[in-house]
């Protein structure tokens, strides 16, 4: 898929079901990435049913952000997430931060932090 570029210099952010997006490209892509930020997202179910990402991804660095607030995906979809990517030796990190449905600025912080550190 990406024989022409660098796949470690792609970084993939998603949103609510572009959070879901995020952890399927983590999930399924046998290419390192250079991040994978998914915001209030969710494992698909059943779909996920134990999925494994590929070992070219144990270095890919994922941060997870969710509100603690959230009143449209709940906050414990992202906290499993989580749980089943460390599962698996991801290199995962999950940032909750006070608030709704939303993007919080702690994230952002933390996302500039990490894409800058590459």
């Amino acid at each position: 898929m990406f024989k022409i570029y660098d796949s470690r210099k792609i970084f993939v952010m998603g949103f609510s079901q572009g959070g879901l997006v995020c952890l399927d490209f983590v999930l399924f892509l046998h290419e390192p990435l250079g991040g994978v930020f998914p915001i209030a997202g969710f494992l698909r179910q059943p779909e996920y049913n134990g999925a494994r990402f590929h070992s070219s991804q144990k270095n890919t660095p994922i941060l997870i952000g969710h509100g603690t607030e959230d009143d449209r995906v709940p906050v414990e979809s992202s906290q499993n997430a989580f749980k089943k990517l460390l599962a698996q030796g991801a290199n995962a990190e999950l940032l909750l931060y006070k608030g709704k449905h939303k993007i919080g600025v702690e994230f952002i912080r933390k996302l500039k932090e990490k894409i800058q550190s590459k």
